[in-house]
């Protein structure tokens, strides 16, 4: 499987130096690195892989945009772990933060729409980080 990192709210002026960045610094890797608007937010994460992986862009066919996420996000999809940890040690050169969100696409959640999965992201880190629901 060819390895893919959608990012979810990357969509200003600093969120798109950010991508830019995140794609010279992995590009010999070989890693796709696709910017999601808010038009494909609806999708699931496996279509929104699929079009990333054929070349597609996101916006031309969908339909009307969902509002934004409450975090920006990147999904990881295609790596193996020792190639995760190493794209994942690039974050901080791109201008990337612990505070973004960070998950791979798995069987359980390829089905899920991006919010689904940054609702459960976030939720995760409330039960590790001992807050309240």
């Amino acid at each position: 499987m060819q390895k893919i990192i959608l990012m979810f709210g990357f969509d200003d002026l600093a969120g798109a130096q950010q991508v830019f960045a995140l794609r010279q610094l992995t590009a010999a890797m070989e890693i796709t690195v696709y910017p999601v608007g808010k038009e494909a937010y609806r999708r699931t994460l496996l279509s929104i892989v699929q079009s990333a992986a054929a070349g597609e862009k996101t916006g031309s066919t969908e339909p009307a945009a969902a509002e934004a996420l409450p975090a920006r996000m990147l999904v990881f999809a295609g790596f193996s772990d020792p190639e995760l940890f190493r794209t994942l040690d690039l974050c901080p050169a791109c201008g990337i933060t612990r505070a973004d969100l960070k998950a791979a696409l798995t069987p359980a959640n390829s089905r899920w729409n991006p919010r689904q999965l940054c609702e459960n992201v976030l939720e995760e880190h409330r039960r590790l980080s001992g807050e309240a629901t």
